[in-house]
């Protein structure tokens, strides 16, 4: 049995959200696999969807004691795509390279233009496992 404090209600809503994520995340996944899901493209700013993730989860990236930037945004052109989906992929990405970074550690979103196409990277200093 747990103790009823505030401690042990802040940890049962931060993993009922975590929870729900899992849950929204497997439905979804269950309509993509029926062809039952639709991008819905539209024109996006990168650099708009890069500086949006990285404001989310800047409170994160604090309490963890890591250091989450974003490198100078070049500027670019918008591009065609779903931008929910682009920021749930981006984010996703992010929230993984924070969980395995070390505090005192940095995890750092950039894009660049490369041949022609748009690269968005998470970089960070956690572990490195070489398969």
């Amino acid at each position: 049995m747990l103790p009823a404090s505030v401690k042990t209600y802040e940890e049962i809503h931060i993993e009922s959200q975590r929870l729900n994520r899992l849950v929204d995340d497997l439905q979804e996944l269950s309509r993509v696999e029926a062809s039952a899901f639709e991008l819905q493209r539209q024109l996006v700013d990168v650099s708009s969807f890069v500086r949006t993730v990285t404001k989310r989860l800047a409170p994160v990236a604090a309490s963890r004691g890591i250091r989450l930037k974003a490198e100078p945004l070049p500027e670019l052109p918008p591009l065609l795509g779903d931008e929910d989906r682009l920021l749930q992929v981006l984010s996703n990405l992010t929230r993984n390279a924070l969980r395995y970074t070390p505090k005192g550690g940095t995890v750092t979103l950039s894009v660049q233009r490369v041949a022609g196409e748009v690269r968005v990277s998470v970089l960070d200093t956690g572990i490195y496992d070489r398969l």
